[in-house]
């Protein structure tokens, strides 16, 4: 495998712990009044954060 085209791997707990920040951003009612934002754009955010490491939900909801 070439590591550097690797794309990451998260365990069931991350994977749940990344669902439930994304739920939480598209039932927030500041998203659902948003515009500016689409849910594929606030998906690719949790995902990128969590590429990074960062595993905080608060932190991988992000600004709406």
């Amino acid at each position: 495998m070439d590591l550097c085209n690797s794309k990451p791997v998260y365990d069931p707990p991350t994977l749940a712990v990344l669902r439930r920040a994304l739920d939480e951003v598209l039932s927030d009612h500041r998203f659902l009044k948003s515009t500016s934002t689409s849910a594929l754009e606030i998906a690719e955010f949790i995902l990128a954060q969590a590429a990074t490491g960062e595993r905080d939900r608060a932190k991988n909801a992000g600004p709406l």
